[in-house]
């Protein structure tokens, strides 16, 4: 959605997280280090003068520590510093204090971290999550009236079967969110998986290290098929016709 002249923002840097097919644990070593409140108001005033309305904060986890984020959003608001933004999301992060403090300072829109309908494929991710963390924080988002919850899946994990990853897209129905996006799997290097993989001899380093590479069990044809199947499947259901309308 068009909120005006849009940039993005960085509040901090790193995660203390560990997800196996993310590179930010190497790159930061699990460090997380965050501007003070203070500056970021002041980056979030000069972004007005400028004329900017709307924002997409690009930490690489905006919420790491909720307390902060809570502080920052009552800061904004006291400030009176009128933003429309959006944000990525953690689902073990959501609170219902956090997403209506969010809500207040201007988020409209969150990208929620939810993976996988199979607990196999999160422990295999390392992402110290449950489907039923996922169920529970996109109840709570919505219940904080944000505008547009996108809920984000992470499909073909290397030895996911094609019933984990049916699944899996069949999940997305089930939670309140207003649209799924999925993705399929590639290994990049300075990950733990791309690491895991090249140590048992799947991945060829020498050939993929610029790139990534896919790791799915069924085919790409096979699975860009059910990819394509689920999200018809998600925008005829009668509750997502009636929101459109």
């Amino acid at each position: 959605a068009d909120y005006g002249k849009f940039t993005t923002i960085q509040s901090s840097r790193g995660c203390t997280f560990n997800c196996g097919f993310c590179s930010q644990s190497k790159v930061t070593h699990r460090r997380w280090r965050a501007k003070s409140v203070n500056r970021v108001i002041e980056e979030l005033q000069y972004l007005e003068e400028l004329g900017y309305t709307n924002l997409y904060w690009v930490d690489d986890n905006f919420t790491n520590k909720p307390k902060r984020t809570i502080e920052l959003c009552r800061a904004i608001r006291k400030n009176k510093l009128d933003f429309v933004w959006i944000s990525e999301q953690r689902v073990d992060l959501v609170s219902k204090n956090l997403i209506e403090n969010m809500r207040k300072a201007g988020c409209r829109t969150i990208s929620l971290g939810i993976e996988s309908a199979n607990q196999r494929i999160l422990d295999y991710f390392n992402k110290k999550i449950t489907p039923q963390m996922a169920l529970d924080a996109a109840n709570t988002i919505k219940e904080a009236d944000i505008d547009f919850l996108m809920g984000t899946f992470i499909i073909g994990a290397p030895t996911e079967t094609l019933e984990e990853i049916r699944k899996t897209l069949a999940f997305a129905c089930k939670l309140n969110i207003d649209f799924p996006q999925f993705h399929i799997f590639g290994a990049i290097p300075g990950t733990e998986v791309w690491d895991n993989l090249v140590k048992s001899g799947k991945i060829d380093a020498e050939k993929y290290w610029e790139t990534r590479v896919k790791t799915l069990v069924p085919t790409l044809k096979v699975v860009e098929k059910e990819m394509r199947n689920a999200y018809f499947d998600f925008i005829i259901r009668p509750k997502f016709i009636i929101k459109q309308i």
